[in-house]
């Protein structure tokens, strides 16, 4: 017989065993005490015909003494015990001599190890249970000398190798529901590729029976997609292409008992670091989940609006859902339908208007697409109840797949939070603001407008001037003016101090309504001969005129203008 070996690969040599009824006559005879001690009615008168129980005992041993006598490695009690289990049924001869022969492996317990740096318990218990558990390397050579090692390698690396899976599966946009969460044969391909994989002694075809073979549901663990790999069967293809493409030959004809140059983990670690983890394209949504669920500006915001967008969920389900355990759940094409009916999958340039007139602030780009909601849903699906929920997602799921899709709708927005994005698209959602608004809420930074509101005047200066000046500074701070927000204080400073001389009724007088010039001569002549009339000018009419100069008086040192106003005071005491 052929013995199996415990480690994949390795040949056991042949072993013999033999118990013919001759053999077994001679154990009968040899098993006997003294002669005719056992005779009985029945036998004859013989006791040499028959044996009790004791010598049938004996009879046994001594058959399996010879049968297993060429087994070199056998004790005489394991050769008793062996055929003493053949004879009641519980083992045959092949797994007899293996108990003996073939070496026990120590297998690897992965629920006693801990979850490595920069791996969170979450993640550390799903690769356990929906992951490694569900994994077949026994057909590898090797198996499972190196099980403890790939085991550290994979769980090392286990939120990369997951952000790459999630890259590459959602690469396709056919809508299909089965192929979400599995990676396509094209997807391998792609990510093959990308890392440059193939190699002369194996090309791209090799990539695709590899695909193949680690497809094959032979695990008996249930849960396949057929011709689409999830999680676990990539894993497997991961450390099947390690080893095919460090070894080429291995298997090939004439090959077949030529041990591996190159064997696991060693060739499983080198593609890792020096390929796949260089090479491949990675989900950064991933890691966005994570930071989001422990950022507690984030997390006092899905706080503040879950039950308002639990009710959208629900009535969302109610309308197209599905339930599974009187859970609420929804699949990508109602949440994509959902998300449409809010207006959230557009692409957007937007312009935020400055805070500072006259500025222009550069054009922003926003996006939010059906194949970006596919990458969200995929993110936070946590395929706790098999196929159904491979398939949708919860209420839960749903509060984070919205938030990643603000991620997502929002990233080109530098300047903008992870929690501003989140309470972006929350505000899309509800109708609260647009794109333009959230942006502009964000970017536009706040000026704070400068309030003269008590402020005292200046030494020297008359309250009822500065009373003056404050009312003609409210008028200038309405109108139009570049830059105002920052130029207020300055200019009222300024002012302050260069107005002790001044008098400003002109500044809040009502502007005059323009005459036609014909008549300006004659008004004016009627208005200063008023004047005149009431004392306040006494000098010749042209020192009234409305035309006034602004050169000085001769007479006065006066200026026109202040000539005028002299007399719309009735304050004129001097001549003209």
């Amino acid at each position: 017989m052929q013995l199996v070996a415990e480690v994949k690969g390795m040949v056991m040599p042949a072993v013999h065993t033999n118990l013919s009824m001759l053999d077994a006559k001679a154990a009968f005879t040899a098993a006997q005490r003294t002669p005719d001690s056992g005779a009985t009615p029945d036998s004859g008168g013989s006791a040499r015909a028959v044996v009790d129980l004791a010598e049938f005992q004996m009879a046994l041993a001594l058959c399996g003494t010879i049968k297993y006598e060429e087994v070199e490695q056998m004790s005489l009690a394991q050769r008793v015990a062996g055929v003493t289990a053949n004879f009641l049924g519980e083992k045959d001869e092949v797994a007899v001599v293996n108990e003996v022969i073939v070496t026990k492996m120590e297998r690897h317990d992965p629920f006693k190890s801990f979850p490595p740096t920069g791996l969170s318990a979450k993640q550390h218990r799903y690769f356990l249970d929906e992951v490694w558990a569900k994994m077949d390397l026994g057909h590898l050579f090797g198996f499972p000398l190196w099980e403890k090692a790939v085991f550290m390698l994979l769980h090392r690396s286990f939120p990369e190798l997951q952000s790459i899976f999630v890259t590459y599966s959602k690469r396709d946009d056919s809508g299909s529901t089965k192929a979400l969460g599995t990676m396509q044969q094209t997807e391998l391909v792609d990510l093959a590729l990308d890392c440059g994989l193939a190699t002369t002694g194996f090309p791209m075809s090799r990539v695709q029976l590899v695909f193949a073979r680690a497809d094959l549901a032979d695990d008996g663990k249930g849960g396949d997609h057929g011709m689409a790999l999830e999680l676990h069967e990539f894993l497997e293809a991961v450390v099947q292409l390690s080893f095919s493409r460090a070894n080429p030959r291995f298997g090939e004809v004439g090959h077949e008992r030529v041990a591996p140059a190159h064997p696991l983990p060693e060739c499983l670690e080198q593609m890792l670091q020096q390929k796949l983890l260089q090479g491949a394209k990675r989900s950064g949504l991933a890691a966005v989940k994570e930071e989001m669920l422990t950022d507690p500006e984030v997390l006092v915001l899905f706080k503040q609006r879950r039950q308002e967008l639990r009710r959208a969920f629900e009535a969302a389900d109610r309308a197209k859902g599905r339930r599974l355990f009187a859970r609420s759940l929804l699949d990508l094409s109602s949440l994509t339908h959902l998300l449409s009916e809010h207006g959230l999958l557009k692409e957007l340039m937007v312009r935020p208007t400055s805070a500072f007139k006259g500025a222009l602030l550069p054009e922003v780009h926003t996006n939010l697409s059906a194949l970006d909601v596919k990458g969200a849903f995929v993110t936070c699906q946590a395929a706790e109840h098999g196929e159904e929920g491979a398939l949708t997602i919860d209420a839960d799921a749903f509060l984070v797949c919205l938030a990643l899709c603000g991620h997502v709708k929002y990233e080109a927005v530098e300047q903008m939070s992870l929690a501003q994005r989140v309470a972006g698209i929350v505000a899309n959602f509800f109708g609260e603001q647009d794109e333009e608004e959230v942006i502009a809420a964000a970017v536009v930074p706040k000026v704070a407008r400068f309030d003269p509101a008590g402020l005292a005047a200046p030494s020297g200066m008359p309250p009822e001037k500065h009373a003056l000046f404050m009312r003609c500074w409210h008028r200038m701070a309405r109108g139009p003016a570049s830059n105002l927000a920052l130029a207020l204080a300055l200019a009222l400073a300024l002012a302050l101090d260069l107005t002790l001389n001044l008098t400003l009724t002109l500044a809040l007088a009502p502007t005059p309504t323009p005459t036609p010039s014909r008549t300006s001569a004659t008004s004016s002549a009627s208005r200063c001969g008023s004047e005149r009339s009431s004392g306040c000018c006494t000098g010749p009419s042209p020192s009234c005129t409305p035309s006034l100069r602004s050169t000085p008086s001769p007479w006065s040192g006066r200026s026109r203008d202040q000539t005028a106003a002299c007399c719309r005071s009735r304050r004129c005491t001097a001549p003209s």
